[in-house]
């Protein structure tokens, strides 16, 4: 193993979903001989992707670490840490701290595809964490492509001369070689000695059920050994590192890591109830700790959206927990809080990046955890401001009731950056407008259009997505992040079935959409709602005022069909017995939404 900080270097790789940038991985790896020809014959397409969903879905999840030994043209040995990085933006915190150990960044754009706003937005973070960047555009070995135009409009955006780009072929492996001699050449080794006190970076987290939490480290400066007392910045108690060592591809076990290598430990830690990724890690020996953590740890995350998630079968629920808290050590972005409904028994509120974030960690809970999850809706956080100037975060919608005297009530704005040709503005900006979105700026390329508009969080969660695809026929890119609260009439849609209010239906919404939203809702619940034996009454209400009604009429059961003869007495007498059960069975029955209902419920923000 090398020991020379100067011969190490660790990049990550910044591109859009189906950009090449998996493909371009796997070539590297395959130059670098990082992998064995076993282990080429049986995986021929996407190493880094390890996860079953990840190659169902044809993204990158989970960042990956592989280390690679490359011998260069000046004839020196290198090792090469490359970080393989999500291009999904709901999946943006986990490219933060991949980017947060290295010094350098591949910029990889489809030479078809051209730029994408959510690429933009990486970029910009890499340059702020003063990250060398080095520009290629891929997929040259496409007809009909107009190089020239995508390294222009490239070049304007982010500020790289136009001398710097590369051009190479994944798939083909043309230009490979190249891009790693720069790599070697334009990407500065890390700093830090090997013989100062140890700081080391925890970029990533997971549990093995044999090792406990593994720990993917950068070690910034110094060293650490196997058999090393080490302590974790905010956790007063010491741990033995156990086990050492490096991806490559596969977890390999070593002695140590030095200064500038990334690699994995494990302390055997089995119970972990805190987030780890982003703290630094010390020799125990070490009295004088600075208590101040790293820019990505002390970061707060602000969650998109929120799901309430329960367990189909109830007694679950311990299992559901602990998956969790093993999940949020491999998803820095997953937040959770202990929930309560009247239908659904005991849960967690969840805080997610985006409606796709969700869909993974329910499938990731299914596949990884054999546990099947009922979630509710989507919600957003609302800003109140009470008459007393108390500001108040509300996400749960059916407790409004509970804040008395509300002044005004504020609604999330995201900014919404739109990377479009030239002939779809007009469609887009109806779409925007359509959407209650106010244009702030606007950057005319060679010929693309980078438009800045300001949207409500709802109306971005609501389809935005897919309608702005549609209407650009899928040239159309879109990265949006939350910038603020803004004072709206927002009003809060509860949902009454028989006179009952179900708290997890309750929506906040714009007033203007609230009938139709209100109305939405009862189709819905009317469409799925199984028919009983006796009549039930769906509602939704503003406050006291009742904006939608639907009735599901009962089974209808002949309690004449016996009854041949005798006077009209009797058999008023068995219809008078029969309302006065189905009186009864409404006043005692129980039902449950069904898992059906909540899934077409959240069809309604594909509507």
């Amino acid at each position: 193993m090398l020991n020379q900080t100067k011969y190490i270097r660790n990049f990550s790789i910044i591109a859009h979903i189906d950009h090449g940038k998996s493909t371009l991985s796997d070539r590297i790896i395959q130059i670098c001989n990082g992998v064995s020809e076993k282990f080429l014959r049986k995986n021929r397409e996407r190493f880094l992707d390890s996860m079953d969903l990840e190659k169902e879905k044809g993204i990158t999840i989970k960042s990956q670490n592989i280390t690679l030994r490359y011998t260069s043209n000046n004839g020196n040995q290198y090792q090469l840490n490359l970080i393989d990085t999500p291009g999904h933006m709901d999946f943006i915190y986990e490219v933060l701290h991949s980017l947060s150990a290295c010094e350098g960044a591949l910029l990889v754009v489809d030479a078809k595809k051209g730029i994408q706003a959510q690429t933009l937005n990486t970029l910009n973070h890499a340059l702020k964490m003063g990250l060398t960047i080095i520009p290629i555009i891929n997929k040259i070995d496409l007809i009909d492509i107009n190089l020239s135009s995508i390294v222009q409009n490239l070049s304007k955006i982010s500020g790289i001369e136009k001398s710097r780009f590369l051009f190479c072929s994944a798939k083909t492996g043309y230009g490979i070689k190249k891009i790693i001699e720069n790599i070697i050449q334009n990407i500065p080794s890390p700093t830090g000695g090997e013989k100062d006190p140890l700081q080391a970076l925890i970029i990533d987290s997971w549990f093995d059920q044999y090792l406990g939490v593994i720990f993917l480290i950068k070690v910034k400066t110094g060293k650490i050994l196997k058999g090393d007392q080490i302590k974790i910045l905010g956790i007063k108690k010491s741990h033995l590192v156990r086990s050492i060592g490096i991806f490559n591809p596969n977890r390999t076990e070593s002695k140590k890591l030095i200064s500038g290598e990334i690699g994995w430990i494990s302390c055997k830690i089995k119970n972990i109830n805190e987030k780890l990724v982003g703290r630094m890690i010390f020799h125990s020996s070490h009295l004088k700790v600075s208590e101040s953590s790293s820019n990505l740890e002390s970061k707060k995350i602000q969650s998109q959206i929120y799901s309430n998630l329960f367990p189909k079968d109830p007694g679950s629920y311990s299992l559901l927990k602990d998956a969790l808290i093993k999940l949020r050590l491999n998803d820095f972005s997953l937040c959770f809080s202990e929930e309560c409904s009247d239908f659904f028994g005991n849960g967690f509120n969840c805080g997610f990046l985006g409606l796709f974030h969700l869909e993974i960690t329910k499938e990731r809970l299914i596949r990884e955890y054999k546990i099947e999850v009922i979630s509710t809706f989507p919600r957003l956080t609302y800003e109140i401001e009470l008459k007393s100037k108390e500001i108040l975060h509300l996400k749960d919608p059916e407790k409004i009731s509970n804040f008395k005297g509300i002044r005004e009530i504020r609604e999330p704005i995201s900014q919404c950056k739109i990377l479009v040709p030239k002939e779809y503005i007009g469609k887009i900006i109806d779409l925007c407008s359509k959407k209650r979105g106010v244009q702030t700026d606007s950057l005319y390329l060679d010929d693309q259009v980078l438009l800045t508009y300001e949207v409500p969080t709802y109306e971005v969660i609501s389809n935005f997505f897919d309608l702005l695809k549609s209407v650009s026929k899928g040239y159309a890119s879109l990265e949006h992040h939350f910038i603020r609260f803004k004072k709206e009439k927002i009003v809060c849609v509860n949902i009454l079935i028989n006179g009952k209010k179900i708290d997890c239906l309750s929506s906040m919404i714009h007033q203007k959409k609230s009938k139709k939203h209100a109305e939405k809702i009862i189709k819905i619940i009317t469409e799925s709602f199984p028919r009983q034996q006796f009549n039930v009454i769906i509602q939704a209400a503003i406050g006291k005022i009742i904006v939608s009604r639907s009735e599901i009429k009962p089974f209808r059961k002949n309690v004449l069909s016996r009854c041949h003869g005798g006077d009209s007495s009797r058999k008023m007498k068995l219809l008078g017995k029969q309302k006065k059960g189905k009186k009864k069975m409404k006043k005692f029955a129980r039902w449950t939404l069904s898992r059906s209902i909540l899934l077409s419920l959240k069809k309604m923000y594909d509507a």
